[in-house]
């Protein structure tokens, strides 16, 4: 996965930047996206972790749009999360695990 396909912003997050509950619309919307994709290998303890993991992102990536952070900002966030993601789930690798790499494919973003 390229810094392009996972820095992208979907549509469905442009839409609830201004939500008055921007943590679980933004959870919402990555679950309905997600779950296409879901296929069953992942359990759903993890699947859990991996969509918070894909909300921080998303949150970090508003924030940065909202003007609240710069984009080296936005990158070390990013990255110190999941690196951290890497480190309480040894063996994670974000490109085979088919929930997360979906996600930030370049043609699940499209209509």
């Amino acid at each position: 996965m390229s810094h392009e396909q996972l820095f992208s912003v979907r549509d469905e997050i442009l839409g609830v930047i201004g939500s008055e509950d921007l943590k679980g619309d933004l959870q919402r919307e990555i679950a309905k996206a997600v779950a296409p994709f879901d296929d069953g290998r992942t359990a759903a303890s993890l699947k859990r972790e991996i969509v918070d993991l894909i909300r921080f992102i998303e949150e970090t990536k508003i924030r940065f749009l909202l003007g609240e952070l710069r984009a080296k900002e936005l990158y070390r966030e990013v990255d110190f999360g999941l690196h951290q993601f890497k480190m309480r789930h040894r063996g994670f690798d974000c490109r085979d695990n088919r929930v997360f790499s979906s996600y930030y494919s370049p043609c699940a973003n499209r209509p």
